[in-house]
């Protein structure tokens, strides 16, 4: 047999595995990539090009990236975001940027108050500035499209099939996420490593894998050098682990066959040792005296300015289903109505089905802890009001809400499939309206600038929404006649 009809037998044979994610990439990065110009310049996007075009340079003089040769921005944030896209701009050519950079105003802009200066106005600037920031914003366009992915592997991993694909339709058209993935900034980076180390994390112990559990903790290392928000995984699984150990040992509740609390608490302690060695190893930083040096950016000023001892803020709970005064015009809720209601449902049926069946469901208590420990922490100690910070939070909403959905439209498959898509067109139209943008400030706009350039949006991404159906469900008819046509043992 030729290398080509081995090709052609692999593909034959695994083309739903592969089909399913390629499309699922393509429409999130359909949907991100186009008009990426018509975005308005956020101030920290100047500041992580900046910080990683610093970072090549040192390196390509071998030098290490610590003070004296970096100023003190980047030494208060760990340095794998800015490095990734540092190294993207880098590998496109540009090896300074043009002063200044971002273009200044003509006339000052008396709302601005922090950069008055600054032209915003991307499609206004100079074309070799564009080409810079967009090719900055690519990198975040790939890696918030690659989350998709690993959404549809995350549901498929803790539920089935049909609640990643769910999942990752529902991720890929969340406002927030939609917003991020098109700016160059930190966020997206961050979110795609932490899905990444919690989907190997639970493939390890699912299948007792130590390399996937250091795999694991690589991950968790090179989230909270994205951001030290990654840090949360901590709580995240903490809390897990100890509502495993009370509903095993308090209540009575069954684990399950092959796990074991112990088996649970060494792989954690394994993620989070190998992550912070991890960390330490990418943020040179910290090299001089570890522990030292990390202390000392949760005791900056500014972040002991955003925090609060025990004080619950009801803003970042609202902020999950309603747009919070003081924001920005390009932000809104967090989630869309048809998260909101489905996440909801997903919950009742997690925790009644733990109940009902006296059992923990360790995916459903692993997305219960994603969820209430962000929102938790930022309600009681954040006092700092961004709207971007319950962005962490989403993944595990969508995954949760594609399990209200598969458990709503149970049993009723041409009213589940007609339901569920019109739930989807809603969610989806409704996004694409008010597409993620920074140009337009009033309905009017939207309605005669949005509409005509997401045309080509709304023609490719039902198309491309199709393909994946049609795939879905042209397998799941294979494997149903496969079984009615297999012999009786």
């Amino acid at each position: 047999m030729s290398a080509m009809a081995k090709v052609s037998k692999m593909f034959n044979r695994h083309r739903v595995e592969f089909l399913i994610p390629l499309s699922i990439f393509l429409m999130a990065f359909l949907l991100r990539a186009v008009a990426l110009d018509q975005v308005e310049l956020r101030g920290d996007e100047v500041t992580y090009i900046k910080s990683g075009l610093i970072y090549m340079q040192l390196i390509s003089q071998g030098k290490l990236p610590i003070p004296p040769y970096v100023y003190e921005w980047t030494t208060s944030t760990p340095p794998v975001g800015f490095f990734i896209i540092g190294l993207v701009v880098w590998m496109m050519g540009y090896r300074a940027l043009p002063t200044p950079f971002p273009p200044q105003r003509l006339v000052p802009n008396p709302v601005d108050t922090l950069h008055p200066l600054w032209n915003r106005e991307v499609w206004t600037w100079p074309k070799d500035q564009i080409e810079i920031l967009l090719t900055a914003r690519v990198t975040d366009v790939i890696f918030s499209s690659l989350t998709c992915v690993v959404m549809y592997y995350l549901g498929k991993t803790l539920k089935d099939r049909k609640i990643g694909l769910m999942a990752a339709i529902l991720w890929a058209f969340n406002p927030l996420s939609l917003l991020l993935g098109r700016l160059a900034l930190l966020d997206s980076i961050m979110i795609f490593f932490l899905t990444l180390s919690i989907l190997t994390f639970y493939k390890g112990i699912q299948q007792s894998k130590l390399n996937l559990i250091i795999l694991s903790g690589v991950l968790f290392g090179l989230t909270t050098g994205s951001r030290l928000f990654g840090w949360l995984l901590v709580p995240i699984g903490f809390f897990w682990f100890l509502g495993l150990a009370i509903g095993k040992y308090l209540v009575g509740l069954k684990l399950g066959k092959t796990l074991t609390i112990r088996y649970i608490l060494f792989s954690l302690l394994t993620v989070l040792l190998v992550g912070i060695v991890t960390l330490v190893a990418v943020y040179p930083y910290l090299w001089p005296n570890p522990v030292n040096q990390f202390i000392k950016p949760f005791t900056a000023a500014e972040r002991l300015h955003g925090t609060r001892h025990l004080g619950f803020n009801p803003y970042f709970l609202l902020q999950l289903v309603v747009k919070q005064p003081g924001q920005a015009l390009e932000a809104g809720a967090t989630l869309t109505m048809l998260e909101i209601v489905f996440f909801a449902l997903g919950i009742v049926f997690a925790i009644w089905q733990m109940i009902k069946a006296r059992q923990i469901l360790l995916p459903e208590a692993l997305l219960l802890s994603w969820f209430v420990v962000p929102i938790l922490f930022l309600s009681f100690f954040i006092t700092t009001k961004y709207w971007h910070y319950p962005f962490i939070v989403t993944p595990a909403v969508a995954i949760l809400a594609a399990t209200g959905i598969d458990r709503v439209f149970q049993g009723a498959s041409r009213t589940s499939l007609m339901l569920t898509g019109a739930a989807f067109a809603v969610n989806i139209t409704s996004v694409l309206m008010f597409y993620p943008t920074y140009r337009y400030d009033n309905f009017e706009d939207v309605i005669i600038g949005i509409i005509p350039v997401k045309l080509g949006v709304l023609i490719l991404i039902p198309l491309v929404a199709m393909l994946l159906l049609s795939v879905y469900f042209h397998s799941a008819k294979g494997r149903k006649s496969t079984r009615r046509g297999s012999p009786l043992p």
